[in-house]
C-alpha cells in the first residue's frame, strides 16, 4: 500500500532527479522515464544486469529461431546489461523505472502482446500495468531463494496478488518452482 503511495510521488520527482543520476546515465535517461524511440515490439525481455542479460541470449536466438520476423524490445536495468543485449541486434533501452508514469509510457509505445522477464524482476508497477493491458507475464530462468520468498511473504496479499497474476514462471530447479508455487503464480 505504501509503494502503491509513493510510486506515482516517484513518477512525478523523477524527470528532475536527471542531474542526480550517474554522469554517464544522464544521456539515457529519457528512458528510464520510459521514453524509447522504437517499433511496436511483439515481446519485451527484460533481463537486470550483465549476467541476466548472458543468460538471456540463447533464449533471444530461440524466439529468432522460431519467429524470424518477430519484434523484440530489449532492456535491462544496468548500462552493462544494456550493451550486452544491444549486441542481439534487436531494439535495447534500459528498463522503465517502477512508477506509473514511466512504464505507461513504456508501454504505450512498445505495445508489446508479452512479457519475458529473466530470473526474478517482480516489479510492482511493471506487473499492475501488465495485467490492467491484459499483457501476459513470464519469468524465465526463474529463481526464488527461501530468503526472497519469505520477504515477499512479508509483503502479504498485494504481493501474492502481484505474482497470481504471472501467466507462469519456468524455474531453474525443483525447489524453486516448489517457492514460486507457495509465491502464487498462474500456470504452476
Amino acid at each position: 500500500t505504501v509503494y502503491r503511495a509513493a510510486a506515482p510521488i516517484a513518477g512525478w520527482l523523477a524527470p528532475a532527479a536527471r542531474p542526480l543520476v550517474p554522469r554517464d546515465q544522464r544521456a539515457l535517461w529519457s528512458e528510464r522515464l520510459g521514453r524509447v524511440e522504437c517499433e511496436p515490439a511483439d515481446a519485451w525481455v527484460h533481463a537486470a544486469s550483465m549476467g541476466e542479460a548472458g543468460a538471456a541470449l540463447p533464449l533471444l536466438e530461440a524466439l529468432h529461431d522460431a519467429a524470424p520476423a518477430g519484434r523484440l524490445q530489449l532492456t535491462a536495468t544496468t548500462l552493462t546489461g544494456r550493451e550486452r543485449l544491444a549486441a542481439s541486434g534487436a531494439s535495447t533501452s534500459l528498463a522503465p523505472l517502477d512508477t506509473p508514469q514511466a512504464t505507461q509510457g513504456f508501454l504505450r509505445r512498445v505495445r508489446p502482446h508479452l512479457i519475458l522477464l529473466i530470473e526474478t524482476e517482480l516489479w510492482p508497477q511493471w506487473l499492475i500495468e501488465a495485467s490492467s493491458r491484459s499483457i501476459p507475464v513470464v519469468s524465465v530462468s526463474a529463481r526464488l531463494s527461501p530468503r526472497s520468498l519469505e520477504g515477499y511473504a512479508r509483503l502479504g496479499a498485494p504481493m501474492r496478488s502481484l505474482a497470481a497474476g504471472l501467466r507462469g514462471a519456468l524455474a531453474q530447479t525443483r525447489e524453486e518452482a516448489d517457492r514460486w508455487c507457495a509465491l502464487g503464480p498462474a500456470g504452476e
